[in-house]
């Protein structure tokens, strides 16, 4: 994990947001990934929404999400694309997949 790109924000007192670049292509991978890299109450595989959508005939573009309202987080996975530019066309690809964590501190 030493390798694994982070990356952080949020709103004191209001919420904390944690990115981590890494890869999963199903929905248990993506629980899988979620536990590796994070302290969360136990994911239900059927609570686990996805959605996908053909982009220009060239990629896939989807979405993860898992939302637990009870336990204060909402946790989602969707590709991080980059853009290489050449003289007669621009291309996207894949750079990673992002785990991206946004949690809600409790009532005090």
């Amino acid at each position: 994990m030493n390798n694994t790109r982070l990356r952080f924000s949020g709103w004191y007192g209001k919420f904390a947001h944690i990115f981590v670049f890494t890869e999963f292509d199903s929905r248990q991978s993506f629980i899988k990934q979620a536990e590796r890299f994070f302290k969360l109450p136990s994911l239900e595989l059927g609570n686990v929404s996805y959605d996908e959508e053909r982009v220009y005939d060239k990629w896939n573009d989807f979405f993860y999400s898992y939302d637990d309202k009870d336990a204060g987080f909402k946790l989602y996975g969707y590709p991080y694309l980059k853009r290489r530019a050449s003289e007669d066309s621009i291309d996207y690809y894949y750079d990673a997949v992002i785990l991206d964590l946004t949690v809600y501190p409790g009532e005090e």
